[in-house]
């Protein structure tokens, strides 16, 4: 099998299931991994309130799923059915969080093409005509999609399902090993929000790694905090972000 990241010292720092399925594709890309979280990402208990809205409305609802995690815990405090035995009606974002949708029993009626938040909301807006949208997120969500879908006549419920936590300080799998590494893959803005926090002389350190980011997002928020970034898709894709990765690593290794 040929291995184009064969030689590249990589820190990977998304969490959970997801980041173990990035890391084993870069290493079986040939890249060595640290595979150092830098955000826990932790099911929430929503609030009763609202839970108890959403069962009294459940039939004027069309639920907007912003990630496959936050599919996972949507299902978890709500489960995959309507209280009229039904499953609940949803439009994801991208391809991943639509099969997550439907292996939990979901009714997907609409996809948006790419796994952004800017395209849920005409997708919501396209594939469904009920008045309210549930929003299932964490702490950090943007308020952009919630805004965009009220702005077009849409009631928004935004439930909790999840916390997303940063880490403080930079994570000691890969402390001792930041002068060797070739690149930090970052999956989503909040895992650079730890550079934030660290002293001049940390943060210079991790500003000298290349970074490759996830999609735009990503990269808007590296290039502000200082990072320069050598690998982002024009739209959020990890196929594509693995192939840029090896384009890069192929000509800065030749």
């Amino acid at each position: 099998m040929r291995q184009p990241l064969a030689g590249m010292k990589v820190w990977c720092t998304r969490p959970g299931r997801a980041g173990e399925r990035s890391c084993w594709r870069l290493h079986e890309l040939g890249a060595e991994l640290i595979h150092a979280p830098t955000v826990s990402i932790e099911p929430s208990v929503p609030d009763a309130e609202i839970l108890s809205a959403i069962r009294s409305r459940f039939s004027e609802l069309v639920v907007g799923l912003t990630s496959p995690t936050s599919t996972e815990n949507f299902v978890g405090a709500c489960t995959a059915q309507r209280p009229d035995g039904t499953a609940w009606p949803v439009v994801a974002v991208g391809r991943r969080t639509a099969l997550c949708a439907q292996d939990l029993g979901l009714d997907v009626v609409g996809v948006a093409p790419r796994a952004t938040a800017a395209d849920l909301g005409p997708a919501l807006l396209q594939f469904s005509a009920a008045p309210v949208v549930l929003l299932p997120g964490s702490n950090l969500r943007r308020a952009n999609l919630a805004d965009d879908l009220r702005d077009a006549g849409r009631e928004v419920i935004e439930l909790l399902v999840q916390n997303t936590t940063p880490v403080e300080g930079i994570p000691g799998a890969v402390s001792g090993a930041l002068g060797e590494l070739d690149i930090l893959v970052a999956f989503s803005p909040s895992a650079l929000s730890f550079v934030d926090g660290l002293d001049p002389a940390r943060r210079q350190l991790v500003q000298r790694i290349p970074v490759a980011a996830m999609g735009p997002t990503t990269g808007e928020q590296a290039r502000g905090l200082g990072l320069q970034v050598v690998a982002q898709p024009k739209d959020p894709d990890e196929d594509q972000l693995m192939g840029l990765i090896c384009q890069w690593w192929e000509t800065t290794s030749a």
